[in-house]
């Protein structure tokens, strides 16, 4: 068992426990090789990247270092509104611009790029105990396979 005062565990882990380093990455390594193999080179795919990979990794990072402002949902764990809106609105903003651009991929209208990264705010937000990195890209996934008009 890895010591809470690692440099490893104190640098990738949120809470400093050496238990988030196997079940965080796991789980984004997981939706990260299905994106890569199931919607590479497609809008949903570079939507879901920028959500999970931009928006919800910039999250924790802001939060950290400049989240006074706490707030948290049932169920889910406790988030600040710095890391929700600089981080994963408009990180997810940001990321849907330029995957968009790098990939050669239609630009999609302004007014869908703010509402997928409402729709992925409110996810990781949302999401029950640690399970952000699931519950955010199935939520955006089903989201845009129920609302396809989101890919214009």
């Amino acid at each position: 068992m890895k010591d809470p005062n690692d440099e490893d565990v104190r640098t990738m882990s949120r809470s400093s426990s050496p238990s988030e380093l196997l079940w965080g990455p796991l789980q984004f390594t997981i939706f990260m090789m299905w994106i890569g193999t199931q919607k590479f080179m497609t809008l949903e795919g570079s939507i879901l990247v920028a959500a999970l990979g931009i928006g919800d990794g910039l999250a924790p990072i802001i939060g950290r270092y400049y989240g006074n402002l706490k707030y948290r949902f049932p169920m889910s764990g406790q988030k600040s509104i710095e890391g929700s809106f600089f981080g994963v609105f408009l990180g997810t903003i940001g990321g849907i611009y330029a995957f968009n651009h790098v990939l050669g991929l239609r630009d999609l209208s302004g007014q869908n790029m703010v509402i997928c990264a409402a729709i992925a705010t409110f996810a990781e937000a949302a999401a029950p105990g640690d399970c952000d990195n699931v519950f955010m890209p199935v939520v955006m996934h089903f989201s845009i396979k129920h609302y396809p008009w989101l890919l214009k």
